[in-house]
């Protein structure tokens, strides 16, 4: 009831002829579900039918201008009072503009079952990463992503760690050895320094992961 109260408090409308609203709204008027632009910290709800038309609207338009696709996560509201199964989970797109120093959230809900929204990989090719962690976490499903598979939990992981239906600490060990692809070849096969080798190599990959 707390979280609740919270949201219903930390609601403002978007500013008079904000750019972000105004190129959205005159081209995808019927795709926009809520906006909330609570201290300047805009979030655009929107159906996932056109989401891939909006964000390349978003990063091409030069009013603006998202050229920075920063992260892609998801959202899962098992529990939460106000949500219904058909939107049990949201896909959150956050982005900056470089040119115009600006910024914006974009959700788009899905349902329980089957959750599933076109990929951004043709627009952003950083949303590659992102919605493959989006998958592995979640389970959504990011239709025509070029390689959509697991990206933190390896590939016998049963379940999705982030969903909260997710039993807590349940782990599923591996049947087998795990080699890493020591010939993987990067897109700059010129440079032979660029492929993985044996050799111990330390990574620093921060404390979350």
């Amino acid at each position: 009831l707390e979280a609740v109260r919270l949201v219903h408090i930390t609601r403002e409308p978007a500013a008079p002829q904000n750019p972000i609203v105004a190129s959205i709204q005159n081209q995808f008027a019927d795709q926009v579900l809520d906006v909330n632009d609570f201290r300047g910290d805009l979030t655009l709800t929107i159906r996932p039918d056109r989401i891939r038309d909006i964000c390349r609207s978003l990063k091409e338009d030069p009013a603006t201008r998202f050229d920075l696709l920063s992260t892609i996560t998801g959202l899962d509201y098992l529990g939460y009072p106000d949500k219904k199964s058909d939107e049990r989970f949201n896909v959150v797109y956050q982005m900056y503009s470089i040119d115009h120093g600006h910024r914006v959230r974009v959700k788009v809900p899905l349902p329980e079952k089957a959750p599933e929204v076109d990929s951004v990989t043709s627009i952003w090719k950083t949303a590659n990463w992102w919605e493959r962690e989006t998958f592995d976490m979640f389970g959504v499903n990011f239709r025509n992503h070029p390689d959509l598979r697991r990206i933190l939990c390896h590939e016998e992981f049963v379940g999705y760690a982030l969903r909260k239906d997710h039993e807590p600490g349940a782990r599923t060990p591996l049947s087998r050895d795990y080699k890493l692809p020591l010939e993987y070849k990067t897109e700059w096969e010129a440079h032979e320094d660029d492929r993985l080798n044996a050799g111990p190599t330390i990574i620093n990959i921060g404390p979350s992961h």
